[in-house]
């Protein structure tokens, strides 16, 4: 099995026995007249929408994957079977996921929870624990068209065999946990490839490119906004 290198602590599954459902694009309107913002203030958004569960059990004993309903209003949904959800917590104890990539499928793990993540790990994106510890390498990328660190990525390489994780715009976050497991190599390499970044800001002659150059090196930046 390959080495854990990500933790979750939520993921986006899919749950082929539950329906979504979008209404029809010309009736806005009507959605707009009718159900927006007809219901009480414990409501998350106080719009009232249709009570499908009747529905969805009726089409499925017909086998119906899509559908149609026109409710009283004579607003238009289409329904499909198929739904993408976050997973939400395993149990009350909040135990992590793991992605297991002999069987393809995400597994909860035994012994780390939300409150006792496993060492040398650090939550460098939402809902997920990357391993900095055992780190061998980063590789850093940017498109210097776009705003300051919108597309850029750093690559966490453990070793070969395409062992690596990839972190998306939270350069900062990845500079701070370098910093913290004493990797100053990487942070220096991480370092000078950002600089390369500041200095095509500094040096773009579109003003609404060189706005986004911070003014200063990157180890300056890095340690005037590290993350704790």
């Amino acid at each position: 099995m390959k080495k854990i290198r990500v933790y979750f602590k939520d993921y986006v599954k899919y749950y082929d026995y539950k329906w979504s459902w979008r209404i029809n694009q010309n009736d806005n309107e009507l959605y707009m007249r009718y159900r927006a913002r007809k219901g009480d203030k414990y409501n998350i958004n106080k719009d009232l929408g249709p009570i499908f569960d009747s529905i969805e059990k009726d089409a499925d004993r017909f086998g119906l994957c899509e559908i149609t309903y026109t409710d009283f209003f004579g607003i238009r949904w289409n329904g499909k079977k198929g739904k993408f959800e976050w997973a939400g917590d395993p149990d009350y104890e909040q135990h992590l996921y793991y992605f297991d990539d002999e069987y393809e499928e995400y597994c909860v793990s035994d012994e780390y929870t939300q409150d006792n993540i496993p060492e040398g790990f650090e939550c460098l994106e939402e809902n997920r624990y990357y391993d900095v510890e055992n780190v061998k390498d980063i590789e850093y990328s940017f498109i210097v068209e776009n705003h300051l660190f919108k597309d850029s990525s750093v690559e966490l390489i453990y070793g070969p065999n395409d062992d690596k994780e990839t972190i998306y715009s939270n350069i900062t976050g990845v500079a701070s946990a370098l910093l913290k497991y004493g990797k100053t190599d990487l942070y220096k390499k991480l370092c000078e490839k950002v600089d390369e970044h500041f200095k095509q800001l500094k040096n773009s002659k579109s003003k609404e490119i060189s706005f986004y150059y911070p003014g200063c090196d990157a180890d300056t930046y890095f340690k005037k906004n590290e993350v704790r």
